[in-house]
Order: C-alpha cells, then structure tokens, then sequence
C-alpha cells in the first residue's frame, strides 16, 4: 500500500512540474477560465497517470474511480485556487501598501513559475 502512494505522490510531480509546462502557451488559456482547454488537459494528466498506477494495485473499475475522483477534485481545487489568485491579482495588488505590493509580487512571480 506505502507503493501505491508512493507512486501517486510521483506522479504528482510527474504531472505538476513536467506535463503542465507543455500546457503554458497562450493559446491553452487559463485554469481560472473553465472555457479554456488548460485546466481540462491538466486534470486529465492527472487522471490518466492515476489510472496507471491504479491498474497496478487494483482492478479496472476501481482504477476508474480513482481517475475520476482524481479528475474532479484537480479541477475544483486548481480553478478555485486559479480564482482566488486571479481576484486577489484584481484587487488587493491595486493597493498602494506595499506589504500587498509585495505579497502580490511574489505571487505573480509564483504563477509565472508554476503555470
């Protein structure tokens, strides 16, 4: 069982930190807009890779459930995470504190980095 999420936790990173950068041309969109197909594509990385290594440990319909549960709960927390990032970018940074110029510094930098 540690294997199976082993393997999880690298696939994780197989698909945040790899198969994500494939994905940060503008023609992909944003993963705050559902319209666009980046958010989508990331979810299913995930899901996909998920079912790899699902297969290994269990049957098919349980790998299946493991993907899609993978799939949704990626999609809701990265757009809402993408959201809230985006409000924050629309409000607190317009500002003029400059803690919240330097928080929303950070954090853009972050999200040039991580999308």
């Amino acid at each position: 069982m540690i294997w199976f999420f082993y393997l999880l936790l690298v696939k994780h990173a197989i698909a945040d930190l790899w198969l994500q950068g494939r994905l940060n041309k503008p023609k992909f969109g944003s993963k705050d807009n559902l319209l666009t197909p980046k958010l989508w594509l990331h979810c299913l990385d995930h899901a996909v890779l998920t079912l790899i290594i699902a297969l290994l440990f269990v049957g098919l319909l349980p790998a299946l459930m493991f993907a899609v549960l993978d799939f949704v709960t990626h999609l809701i927390i990265d757009y809402a995470k993408n959201r809230y990032v985006s409000i924050l970018e629309n409000t607190i940074c317009r500002s003029n504190t400059t803690l919240y110029d330097l928080l929303c510094d950070c954090n853009i930098s972050y999200q040039l980095v991580s999308n």
